[in-house]
């Protein structure tokens, strides 16, 4: 099986090449087309409950800017044994 599939390879080889350049530039060309976005409001249902939530958040406060915050309250956290715990 594999020597017949190498002598198929070895005599198409032009064919093959040429079949796999067309398809990656196809793939190429597709690619450069891509969009991507990062408004997930088309995605959810707008009555959903957490939309809802989330539109009156967003109304309030304006746009996220994709930012994070996390808040600790205690004063051992600023030791080295307490974050080296295991």
């Amino acid at each position: 099986m594999w020597v017949k599939l190498g002598s198929f390879i070895i005599k198409f080889r032009l064919i093959l090449l040429i079949i796999t350049g067309s398809i990656t530039a196809f793939m190429a060309y597709k690619a450069s087309k891509i969009e991507i976005t990062y408004d997930f409001l088309k995605v959810v249902p707008q009555d959903d409950p957490d939309m809802v939530y989330f539109q009156e958040f967003y109304k309030t406060f304006g746009e996220d800017g994709n930012i994070m915050v996390i808040g600790v309250q205690d004063p051992k956290i600023f030791k080295l044994s307490f974050l080296c715990q295991r």
